[in-house]
């Protein structure tokens, strides 16, 4: 008797478990400049005119929520926190994992950058190893959108410019907020474009911010504004 009622828990659990069973909802950021593939090491044009070749372009993204349409649908990521490196494509394509069934719709939620919390917590591990070349000091924090490469619009020896922006004290909290509605998708496609964020740039002469300021929080709004959805 206790194995028929075994065997009937087992069949039980095999039939009700799909209907509660959670999914993975799949990310996928694709790198633009004005619609073309970003790519290091190639020279693209920006809306001023300026010539520029990007050689590192690394961003931190975290916080991720979604926000579904349907009354009571709430989903947020734990340990959320991703590394987007340009000279690792696989880094900008991860699920978001244990999201209920049904959704349909909705809007997806992430920040620009680590929050302050994070920050004031030290060096960690992971994506936020200072290993991967994205962390100042305990002071200063991470850095939250990194940036280099070559213009012949700079006049220096290298023609180089270099955007560090970060910080998490105030006046200069750089960390910013991005809502993207979407509907119908399991896999998502987020076009990043980076020509945003150099349409407010002089790089005759704005070429470097390496530490947190007023310039860094202003450029990380920008920032801000590359995201959207691809298949809305």
């Amino acid at each position: 008797m206790r194995m028929i009622l075994f065997l009937y828990c087992i069949f039980l659990t095999a039939i009700v478990s799909p209907l509660h069973a959670q999914e993975a909802f799949t990310l996928a950021f694709h790198p633009f400049f004005q619609g073309e593939p970003l790519e290091n090491d190639r020279f693209y044009v920006t809306e001023k005119g300026d010539s520029v070749m990007p050689e590192t372009f690394k961003i931190y993204l975290s916080g991720f929520e979604v926000k579904g349409e349907n009354p009571g649908f709430y989903y947020k990521e734990t340990e959320s926190y991703h590394l987007l490196d340009l000279e690792n494509p696989a880094s900008f394509q991860f699920p978001l994992r244990g999201i209920p069934e049904g959704l349909q719709s909705g809007v997806l939620h992430f920040q620009l950058g680590i929050d302050s919390l994070t920050n004031v917590s030290g060096a960690m591990g992971g994506a936020l190893d200072p290993s991967k070349g994205m962390y100042w000091t305990w002071q200063s924090g991470y850095i939250n959108l990194k940036l280099e490469g070559i213009s012949p619009s700079n006049k220096t020896r290298n023609h180089e410019f270099q955007f560090h922006l970060g910080g998490y004290l105030s006046p200069f909290n750089a960390v910013q907020s991005v809502d993207l509605p979407f509907s119908g998708q399991k896999t998502l496609d987020v076009g990043i474009d980076l020509s945003v964020f150099f349409r407010n740039i002089e790089l005759k002469t704005q070429k470097s911010i390496m530490s947190p300021c007023k310039d860094a929080v202003y450029l990380s709004g920008e920032a801000a504004k590359m995201f959207y959805i691809l298949n809305p």
